[in-house]
């Protein structure tokens, strides 16, 4: 039940199946609420978030005009690489980046499999691969295995550190 009273203050909503406010439930959620080493990961990311929006619209664009995914499997890009279409725990972002999530606790790398075709650089050691291969990845705490496409050009690193 959900009704609309005027009480002191205005207009209110009471009742919690009709979707009422529930203000100042829940535990802390700000990025400072975590400690100093959560706080310095979660701006990276957020900033690195900030720099992938065009990237973002773009792709949601794309998919909005011809129902391609953003976020899709190795092999819709690459199916002629028999090996993109066993890769079950990475996948594209786009056209340009493959993610490659840590899916074992406590794992600090990972090995990826880099789709033949094309070359592919670690965004953040900077180390360029063939295509067609496993490699091996550094996932340390603060970010997971991504890999750009050769022919990329986005900008993901931020190397003035804030």
């Amino acid at each position: 039940m959900c009704r609309a009273f005027q009480g002191r203050r205005g207009w209110f909503t009471s009742g919690r199946k009709g979707g009422g406010s529930r203000a100042g439930a829940g535990g802390p959620n700000e990025l400072w609420s975590f400690g100093d080493e959560a706080y310095r990961i979660l701006r990276e990311q957020l900033s690195l978030r900030e720099r992938l929006r065009p990237y973002i619209l773009a792709g949601m664009q794309v998919a909005d005009t011809s129902g391609l995914p953003l976020m899709r499997p190795l092999f819709v890009d690459y199916s002629a690489d028999p090996v993109a279409w066993e890769v079950e725990d990475a996948y594209l972002f786009g056209p340009d980046l493959l993610v490659a999530p840590v899916l074992e606790p406590g794992a600090r790398g990972r090995r990826v499999y880099l789709p033949s075709g094309t070359t592919w650089s670690d965004v953040w050691a900077g180390r360029v691969h063939q295509g067609g291969q496993w490699v091996s990845a550094d996932a340390p705490l603060e970010r997971i295995p991504v890999f750009m496409r050769g022919e990329a050009d986005l900008y993901l690193r931020d190397l003035t550190g804030v």
